[in-house]
């Protein structure tokens, strides 16, 4: 749901897991994906695929309820060391309008370590 940037499913699925897995959004935000499609992928991951702002800032809503979680989301490394924001610039070079895309997420989440970018 969220490489898609269906926020409202993504919510439902992740306040549904939380909840029966007793855990928090931190830890569904920040865990990695270990399936054949995704390995190594984190929900930032696949909400920076889906390309969709209101995507990426539902995942560093969910991140900022544990203080420093958004920059070391921002840093992790899926396949071949690829960070979020790396899938969020080869993204945007696709898309028609990817510049201003990612030029508004970058815009809204000062939590990317500029060394990052």
């Amino acid at each position: 749901a969220m490489s898609r940037g269906w926020t409202g499913l993504a919510t439902c699925l992740a306040s549904g897991l939380a909840a029966t897995a007793n855990c928090s959004l931190v830890d569904i935000a920040t865990a990695t994906r270990q399936d054949d499609s995704s390995e190594g992928l984190t929900l930032l991951h696949l909400a920076a695929l889906s390309a969709t702002p209101s995507a990426v800032a539902l995942v560093m809503g969910w991140l900022q309820l544990q203080p420093g979680m958004e920059a070391v989301a921002w840093q992790a490394q899926g396949p071949h060391g690829m960070t979020p924001l790396h899938l969020l610039a080869a993204k945007a070079a696709l898309e028609p309008s990817g510049s201003a895309m990612l030029q508004q997420i970058i815009s809204q989440n000062q939590s990317i370590p500029a060394r990052l970018w």
